[in-house]
């Protein structure tokens, strides 16, 4: 159960192989719902009719339409001078571990007022303790989660090409991590089993399946080949129309793929979003692992953004989009048919301040920050660039910011 809302984890779907599907439990059966048909009442309290034979005909109200916001977020890359500035963080409250909360609070309220928040995990977390490991091969300080959860997330997609980096132990210590933080997640697993149970949770009443695949694992060896869900079209519809199956009125899908610092989609992404935008199975389709801002765009009819950028991280100065990105935010609107649709995209631009920095590490809801007087002087300027330069990749018709100029809604 989520900390602050009502959110139900239902991974009990199984596949005996893919496709196929053992019986969901209880909590992904569909609910009950209000019958729209017109209700004939002849009770002996009704108003007598107009002639002996006429009834009464009554419609019920109609139920107001269900709407789910959902807000994204790109990779979580917990460099040593990200975790770095927890530490201090933590001594300068007489804490001993890594204290990660104070890194988030400039996004906590957009995150909090979602329904539903998703991060992305992209590294294994070590051992309480350490030792802690930086690029290539990541191992997190495992109160990064907590961090996280505390912030108002609800779950992580974990499907990355930094999977495996501390082997099929340091991704199955990420998985009881996240579980002990009361974290769903989507894209690893410790168990056979869990790879044949896709995410399914439900919010304020919605189904919502979520799916989390990855181009590779930095040629990292995978010792259990069904611990990580690579990019494979077939399987990841087959797994979109299970999840239908069992109950989902929404499926969204997170794809780790594209050139590395790259505002343009690469060849790949554009296959694949295609092929699974054009699938009646899937209602959402977003990116990370670009570690920059990618733009979003519509794909038969459907909604996708293909790349988020990172949520934190400590890369190249000289590559400064890389401390620029954003929050996505969808809502899912229930049609009259009663399917749900992706509709009034919007996205907040970010900007992620450096272990230099006073303070050091810290993500900031740019606009916000540039609104609040607090914000010192120093920022400004890289506040305006953040908000400037995401919105010239990321805004489009159709899709709203606070600091884009005239988008449409």
């Amino acid at each position: 159960m989520s900390r602050r809302r009502g959110i139900v984890w239902c991974c009990l779907l199984a596949f005996a192989c893919v496709g196929a599907v053992l019986a969901p439990g209880p909590t992904s059966q569909p609910e009950a719902e209000a019958s729209l048909e017109p209700v004939v009442s002849d009770r002996s309290s009704d108003p007598a009719p107009p002639s002996g034979s006429e009834r009464v005909v009554r419609e019920l109200p109609r139920p107001e339409a269900r709407r789910l916001h959902v807000a994204l977020t790109g990779d979580v890359l917990v460099h040593t001078g990200v975790w770095q500035t927890a530490e201090r963080m933590a001594a300068d409250r007489g804490m001993r571990a890594p204290y990660f909360t104070p890194m988030f609070a400039g996004i906590a309220p957009a995150v909090r007022a979602a329904d539903l928040a998703v991060c992305h995990l992209e590294t294994p977390v070590s051992p309480r303790g350490g030792p802690y490991l930086n690029y290539p091969v990541f191992a997190a300080p495992p109160e990064v989660v907590r961090g996280l959860a505390e912030t108002g997330y609800d779950g992580c997609t974990t499907a990355s090409n930094h999977a495996v980096d501390q082997g099929f132990t340091g991704l199955a210590r990420t998985i009881r991590t996240l579980r002990s933080e009361g974290l769903f997640h989507a894209g690893t697993h410790a168990t056979v089993t869990g790879s044949r149970s896709p995410t399914l949770v439900s919010v304020r009443g919605v189904r919502v399946g979520l799916l989390s695949v990855t181009y590779g694992t930095n040629g990292l060896p995978v010792a259990e080949p069904w611990s990580v869900d690579l990019i494979d079209v077939p399987r990841v519809l087959a797994q979109a129309r299970a999840l239908r199956r069992a109950g989902a009125e929404v499926v969204m899908v997170a794809v780790h793929a594209g050139d590395e610092y790259s505002h343009v989609p690469n060849a790949l992404q554009r296959e694949v979003f295609g092929r699974l935008t054009a699938s009646p199975w899937v209602d959402f389709v977003y990116g990370h692992h670009a570690h920059v801002v990618q733009p979003w765009a519509r794909l038969h009819d459907k909604w996708v953004v293909y790349g988020l950028g990172n949520l934190v991280a400590e890369q190249l100065t000289e590559l400064p989009d890389t401390y620029r990105s954003m929050l996505a935010e969808i809502t899912f609107a229930e049609q009259p048919d009663g399917t749900f649709r992706a509709v009034r995209p919007r996205y907040r631009p970010l900007l992620i301040t450096r272990p230099d920095d006073p303070g050091g590490t810290h993500v900031l809801d740019a606009v916000a920050a540039l609104a609040d007087p607090r914000t010192p002087a120093v920022l400004r300027s890289r506040l305006r660039d953040a908000v400037r330069e995401v919105d010239a990749v990321a805004s489009a018709p159709g899709v709203t910011s606070p600091g884009s100029r005239g988008a449409a809604q």
